[in-house]
């Protein structure tokens, strides 16, 4: 795992300018990579500098070393990541001709094949996460890619007279680095910046699984969507009759563990305690009999504290566990450095524990393998169980019922009834009655989607506007002829990229520590989506397969624990009078210069609401807390 930048440009006359910007942005890597650093120029028409900060995992010699040219002498790459089955891809590139292997980084690999089968070929093989910049000094052309589900980040800028690019965007030039207000509306709508936005005007994500083409004029296309060519397979159901799904699961499950479990290095799993990482420790631990697993928990918050279950869990399995315990004053002092790693503003609260645990299990574990993706793949989420209950009930109302004036105003009707339905379902009812007060009051599908994963019930709330709905750039998502299938299309290509993946990978990698995630591998996505959805959906329970799956390994109590993720309590930290003092502190916004903030006085009366708990604004204060310190941090107010 590493962290890659660099500068395609074209006068002379910018060199020295540009390579001070990449030294910069270089430097800001450095957590990303402390191993070793790389650097190469190249001038072939164009002006090529390559900066790499490296976190050996595999190969940890200098013969893995980047920036790396190929033994033809035509490609130089910057890779972060890591590629399961390269050794597989070794040998399909050695049949033909003999390859005299420098040694056994993945990154050779890689390389070796871009130049010998190709760009696109080579993506269709491999299993893996990944970022990469690869200049093909022949043809005059800088490639940027990255993975399937956009697990390792990389973003751009390009005015066509220079393309800089950086696996994280850091403020080291005030002309290159400007504060983009739609991207400020959008993270305070959704917690996060979503698509290929950018905290910063101009700049840019590579989308997953896609490589963009930059030619010696900095003209952009697209050369290649793997997400896409992956897509066409989806949503052809299996016939559940005729094969043993849990039989080949549980074989490629295997097969992907095990070679996820491959490093130089020592390996672990976090364990949370519930269905997704509790399968991949079961997995590991038969992979691995000296697996080590850990867990974090918080004090004196029983409600959110996971950390018995998984010692549970751990114990069955016998797992080397440790378990970490966290309060309220050690959650202040890194709240600071949690919330400044990440490189845009980020509001999602599990990054906090996410953060704690990677920074205390680092000196222990180099790499630590997770449970994320699974619930996007297999409807995990509690809006995955009533979307699926509402396509039921399209087959007797109509796939259209959801835009039936009838159906609208009957909803709001059993409002009360409804309210009482959230105790079964959800681990903290008390923080959704605003949320489903919000979503029935919806105007369409699309509407509706986007009342269940945004914070606008909050905002709603409110006596005066903030948030326009003109303001907000909307996320975009696929529709299906069902609202199960949409809003599953939805979390895949929004929250599990932009929220989940980039919590894992900015909370780790600022502590130097590479996550693996065994679900994101491409047969075991093919698989998931061809699965009927009853085999995801039943009995009011999601995930309902991987339970099936889990019981081979863990007892049937262990399993019934409801989902709660390495959550926060942040209701309860706004009202704690420990940290009101500080809070307020950052909520005081002395200059915006420009940036279009809630006023002092207005999120003062929200933040003195909540404590009244005239109301539950949460979300909404986490959200502003964490944008106020971020901003002022990074310069942009005072």
């Amino acid at each position: 795992m590493c962290g890659l930048c660099g500068v395609n440009f074209f006068s002379e006359k910018s060199t020295s300018e540009l390579k001070d910007i990449g030294q910069k942005l270089n430097f800001n890597l450095q957590h990303r990579g402390p191993d070793a650093e790389g650097y190469f120029f190249n001038h072939i028409g164009t002006n090529n500098l390559l900066f790499h900060q490296r976190l050996s995992i595999l190969e940890i010699s200098e013969k893995g070393a980047q920036p790396m040219v190929s033994k033809n002498g035509r490609f130089i790459i910057c890779f972060n990541g890591e590629i399961y089955n390269h050794y597989e891809l070794r040998k399909i590139l050695s049949k033909n001709r003999e390859i005299i292997w420098s040694g056994n980084s993945d990154t050779e690999t890689l390389l070796e094949s871009f130049s010998i089968i190709g760009i696109k070929e080579t993506i269709d093989f491999i299993e893996g996460m990944y970022a990469f910049a690869l200049i093909d000094k022949l043809g005059c052309k800088v490639y940027l890619g990255r993975d399937l589900f956009g697990e390792k980040p990389l973003y751009y800028y390009n005015d066509q007279k220079k393309l800089i690019f950086s696996s994280e965007v850091h403020n080291v030039d005030k002309n290159l680095f400007k504060i983009n207000q739609k991207a400020i509306y959008q993270y305070l709508h959704y917690n996060y910046v979503p698509n290929s936005n950018c905290i910063y005007e101009n700049w840019k994500k590579i989308n997953p699984g896609e490589i963009i083409v930059f030619d010696k004029n900095c003209n952009e296309k697209l050369f290649y969507n793997f997400k896409g060519k992956i897509n066409d397979t989806i949503f052809i159901k299996i016939d559940d009759k005729d094969k043993n799904l849990e039989q080949e699961f549980d074989k490629s499950f295997s097969k992907v563990v095990e070679d996820i479990l491959v490093a130089d290095v020592n390996v672990g799993v976090f364990l949370s305690g519930g269905i997704d990482s509790s399968l991949v420790a079961s997995y590991a631990k038969r992979n691995n009999k000296n697996i080590n697993t850990f867990s974090v928990g918080i004090k004196n918050e029983q409600d959110y504290d996971e950390s018995l279950n998984a010692e549970k869990v751990a114990k069955h399995l016998k797992t080397n566990h440790e378990t970490f315990f966290v309060d309220n004053e050690e959650i202040i002092e890194n709240l600071e450095d949690t919330i400044l790693g990440f490189d845009e503003p980020f509001a999602d609260s599990s990054k906090i524990l996410t953060y704690i645990l990677s920074k205390k299990v680092k000196s222990k574990i180099k790499v630590a393998l997770t449970g994320d993706g699974a619930d996007e793949l297999f409807a995990g989420y509690n809006r995955h169980i009533f979307a699926f209950y509402l396509k039921q009930i399209s087959k007797i109302l109509g796939k259209n019922f959801l835009e039936n004036i009838l159906f609208k105003k009957s909803s709001r009707l059993i409002f009360p009834l409804m309210k009482i339905l959230l105790n079964n379902f959800f681990a903290y009812p008390e923080n959704k009655n605003s949320k489903l007060r919000s979503i029935i009051m919806y105007n369409n599908t699309k509407d509706l989607i986007d009342r269940i994963i945004s914070n606008k019930n909050e905002y709603d709330k409110l006596k005066f506007e903030y948030l326009n709905e003109n303001d907000i750039d909307k996320i975009n998502f696929k529709s299906y002829d069902n609202f199960f299938d949409t809003i599953i299309n939805c979390d895949l290509n929004n929250y599990l990229t932009d929220d989940i993946l980039v919590k894992v990978d900015r909370a780790s990698m600022k502590n130097s520590l590479e996550t693996r995630a065994p679900f994101l591998n491409k047969n075991i996505f093919i698989f998931s989506q061809k699965l009927s959805n009853s085999e995801k959906i039943n009995f009011f329970k999601g995930k309902f397969f991987l339970r099936k799956i889990l019981k081979k390994f863990l007892p049937r109590d262990l399993i019934k624990y409801k989902k709660r993720g390495f959550s926060y309590p942040i209701s309860n930290f706004f009202c704690n009078e420990k940290n009101k003092k500080w809070i307020e502190d950052i909520f005081l916004v002395k200059a915006t210069n420009g940036i279009n903030l809630i006023s002092n006085n207005d999120i003062n009366y929200i933040f003195n609401s909540h404590r009244q708990r005239k109301s539950d604004f949460s979300k909404l204060l986490w959200s502003n807390l964490v944008l106020r310190l971020w901003l002022r941090k990074k310069g942009f107010i005072s």
